[in-house]
């Protein structure tokens, strides 16, 4: 049939790519920083085979425009390796309308399909804290919960899947903990995944100690007054009760907590104000010590 629609897989070199997007007529706005990731993957052996195809309308013979996959034509080009795709021609003109509307995948779903035996809830958290771990582990990254910092955005889904299955153990008995400890009602101080962020990052350092910790701030248990732990959650408190919850304070009480940690580990547990515990933007930012 004459409309019918033709698939086929095929090896495409930067230049093949190259002729393709002579067709990328009208095509939306590409976005570089997708393009740079997509090409990391590429040159480090990540892209896997799919059937996903770049469509175009008109034939093979003859395509007319590209509609779908500009952005893996032009990675091809970036990363200058030949890559595995699959083509699809002959695809109506009118089938743009309906491209890419669909859900895009997180990384707890890919947690989830990757690696075996994890449930939906402990999947998602743990696929969201995951990149943030990787970016921890950078030992020359000094903000590492920076969502802008180019290392976070290049962090793949196989990278993450990788690391999960990696340290599975670790990350499952956090998570665990923190449901158990620190969850009540459905309800938290702080999300459950930085919950489980600082719990995994405290608990590498003195797995004794982050129990404490995280049972004061986010649980109250075993508070006492003026030490610096009732400042901490009196001021976590506070901000869930305004709601005050943006990208900078996330980071800002990432930061802070960190700061606060390193405090108490040094044996100063007196009382202090919240302001001189802060973390002041634009300094770099503490590990857990």
């Amino acid at each position: 049939m004459d409309d019918e629609i033709i698939t086929f897989g095929e090896i495409i070199t930067p230049k093949m790519a190259k002729d393709l997007l002579k067709h990328n007529i009208n095509n939306r706005v590409t976005s570089e920083t997708h393009v740079a990731f997509l090409a990391d993957m590429m040159k480090r052996g990540q892209w896997k085979k799919h059937a996903q195809p770049v469509q175009f309308t008109g034939t093979p013979e003859d395509p007319k425009r590209c509609i779908d996959g500009q952005h893996r034509l032009k990675a091809i080009i970036k990363a200058n390796v030949p890559i595995y795709l699959t083509l699809a021609f002959n695809v109506p003109e009118d089938a743009a309308d309906t491209i890419d509307n669909g859900k895009r995948r997180t990384n707890g779903d890919h947690v989830l399909f990757g690696v075996p035996g994890l449930k939906p809830a402990a999947a998602r958290e743990i696929g969201v804290v995951t990149p943030w771990l990787i970016l921890y582990e950078r030992a020359t990254i000094t903000q590492w919960t920076q969502t802008n910092h180019q290392f976070y955005k290049s962090t793949s889904s196989t990278d993450v899947v990788a690391y999960v299955k990696k340290n599975k153990k670790e990350l499952t008995e956090a998570y665990a903990w923190v449901e158990k400890n620190c969850c009540f009602n459905r309800k938290t101080i702080r999300p459950r995944s930085e919950m489980l962020l600082i719990r995994i990052l405290t608990h590498r350092v003195d797995p004794i100690a982050s129990e404490d910790f995280c049972l004061k701030i986010y649980a109250g248990i075993n508070l006492m007054p003026n030490t610096v732990e009732m400042t901490l959650r009196t001021w976590l408190l506070d901000m869930a009760l305004k709601k005050e919850v943006n990208t900078k304070s996330i980071q800002c009480i990432r930061y802070t907590l960190a700061q606060a940690w390193n405090k108490i580990r040094t044996g100063n547990n007196r009382i202090t104000t919240m302001r001189t515990l802060l973390y002041k933007e634009g300094t770099p930012a503490q590990r857990f010590k």
